[in-house]
């Protein structure tokens, strides 16, 4: 079941109607989904499921650096050319232009989202809520970080204090949960925060969380993407 609450819908000009802030019950990494397969697998050791799924990736790589796209059940991965170009004799430049990878949902997996059930729950709580997460450097929305770039966070209950470290912008590292904390920020509002994405950050699969004073505790929210550093 995907739990779901209700918040005022500030979006539209309509002062009734509401929009659903989803919680995840849980972030699965690639460790959980060898588990689980060598569950359902008997005979199939750790090291074999993840050796097939290396080199299922690699596979991935090679085909997109030889400029396809790919299709399979479950996604479709496309790598488009994004950036201004001068006029038609202008050249690809690395830091002006850049490679976009897009990644939607195959046949099969919306088919598995028609098949997920959902739960109501009581929003009982105001939590940290991201609604889109802007990285200036690369003009993307919900997709790249840039490490030592400025972003913009725009949510809700998004208000903290920068000085006080319990609190704040917290990039995970998915690959470990290693996580590395916003030491620089420009706004603090509650419907926007504006900082500065720490460099020190490798390149892999982030998420971003938010922990923010509220009440008599600090209270967690987390954005539902997954944001890339190449």
């Amino acid at each position: 079941m995907l739990d779901f609450f209700l918040v005022d819908n500030h979006l539209t000009a309509d002062p009734n109607d509401c929009r659903a802030i989803t919680q995840h019950k849980k972030t699965i990494t690639m460790d959980q989904l060898i588990k689980l397969i060598m569950l359902r697998s008997a005979g199939l050791t750790e090291s074999e499921i993840s050796s097939v799924l290396k080199e299922y990736f690699v596979a991935l790589e090679y085909f997109l650096e030889e400029g396809n796209r790919i299709t399979t059940p479950y996604f479709n991965i496309t790598p488009t050319v994004c950036g201004v170009f001068e006029d038609k004799k202008a050249s690809f430049e690395k830091g002006k232009h850049r490679i976009k990878i897009n990644v939607t949902a195959g046949v099969q997996l919306k088919k598995v989202a028609d098949n997920i059930g959902t739960e109501k729950i009581r929003g009982n709580k105001n939590v940290p809520y991201v609604d889109d997460v802007y990285d200036h450097a690369s003009d993307s929305m919900d997709d790249v970080l840039t490490p030592g770039k400025p972003i913009r966070i725009s949510g809700e209950f998004l208000k903290l204090d920068p000085q006080d470290v319990a609190q704040g912008v917290f990039f995970v590292n998915m690959a470990d949960q290693a996580e590395s904390r916003a030491d620089m920020y420009m706004e603090s509002r509650n419907k926007q925060l504006s900082l500065m994405v720490p460099d020190t950050l490798v390149s892999g699969n982030y998420s971003l969380k938010i922990r923010a004073h509220m009440g008599s505790e600090i209270r967690v929210g987390e954005f539902s993407s997954p944001l890339t550093v190449s």
